[in-house]
């Protein structure tokens, strides 16, 4: 009860949103928190503050409709991620990064239509993504772990894709190809097999590629 009277004062404040930042300076933080001031308007500010809240995540914030950006990452926020988050329609960013999730991803997000940023990445969900994530049609930043359905791949407004680190295993989907916006691509230390597909040439925009730690080869044609 405590956690929630906390982060429901935090959003009175701001009145639209609720956040707990931490600025960190390594290039992924950077980049990340550069992204999601771009996409919060000027009648909204995030707010810079450490927290280590811990337990299960109060089901009462997502009462909160009008949130924008939903911001728990660096805490220890453990046990299975609760339902009700498709409730918050209006939500851009979904950061939870590195808490203690376990359990299996959650099947609603994909309903926030306005979603642009989803990082889940650094708990223990288990299991692979659920097929259901590849119904995103504004998300822009992914960051998961799990398997990869080759649903992903029709989301058609991608430019940021990380499953780094998964234990993904078996050959590289040459779906993702299908991923025309995609500018960054991640799946470093996993144990991918085969080669990369041909089809990935097709993905112009991308800038930032690391398939490292893996055992994928280049086919030649």
């Amino acid at each position: 009860m405590e956690i929630f009277h906390c982060l429901y004062f935090r959003v009175l404040l701001t009145f639209t949103f609720i956040v707990a930042v931490v600025v960190a300076t390594d290039p992924y933080s950077v980049a990340l928190l550069s992204l999601k001031f771009e996409l919060v308007d000027d009648n909204n500010s995030l707010e810079d503050c450490y927290n280590s809240f811990s337990g299960q995540l109060p089901v009462g914030i997502f009462n909160l409709t009008n949130l924008k950006v939903f911001d728990i990452s660096r805490n220890n926020f453990s046990g299975q991620f609760p339902e009700g988050i498709s409730g918050l329609r209006n939500l851009v960013v979904l950061d939870a990064f590195s808490n203690s999730f376990s359990g299996r991803l959650p099947v609603e997000i994909p309903q926030l239509d306005h979603l642009k940023i989803l990082n889940m990445a650094g708990s223990y969900f288990d299991g692979p993504i659920p097929s259901e994530y590849g119904s995103f049609k504004s998300l822009e930043f992914i960051h998961l772990a799990g398997g990869v359905p080759w649903q992903l791949s029709n989301m058609s407004e991608l430019q940021y894709l990380d499953i780094a680190g998964a234990n993904l295993s078996g050959p590289l989907p040459k779906q993702l190809s299908n991923l025309t916006k995609l500018e960054s691509l991640f799946l470093f230390r996993n144990q991918l097999t085969g080669s990369i597909p041909l089809e990935f040439s097709q993905i112009v925009p991308l800038a930032s590629l690391d398939l490292s730690n893996n055992q994928l080869f280049w086919a030649y044609t």
